[in-house]
């Protein structure tokens, strides 16, 4: 991991809760529906369809229920903020072990 190159989002998928099952079907379903208009955003001639299809995403997210899996997981950040493993955490892990090596 590198932090010129850094990945998105606030953690790696590993350091992060499980989502119940009904919060795991709206975040599969609705992440596929996603990316699947951002295939063929990528693909089109047209330049406005990326805005086009940040827009739509926002749309399919909070259609399928997606807030749902915003508040579990601000509710998650909120009781365990402390001793959460976030991305500078990880950053500087992987800084510390460059010195060791």
């Amino acid at each position: 991991m590198n932090p010129d190159r850094p990945i998105v989002g606030i953690t790696q998928k590993a350091f992060l809760p499980l989502l119940p099952q009904d919060l795991t079907q709206i975040n599969t379903n609705a992440n596929k529906t996603i990316l699947d208009r951002a295939m063929q955003a990528i693909v089109s001639p047209d330049p406005a369809s990326v805005d086009q299809f940040i827009e739509e995403a926002k749309g399919v997210w909070e259609k399928a229920g997606g807030t749902k899996v915003d508040e579990f997981y601000a509710s998650w950040y909120q009781e365990h903020k402390a001793d959460a493993i976030m991305l500078k955490d990880i950053y500087e892990m992987g800084k510390q072990l460059s010195t060791v090596e």
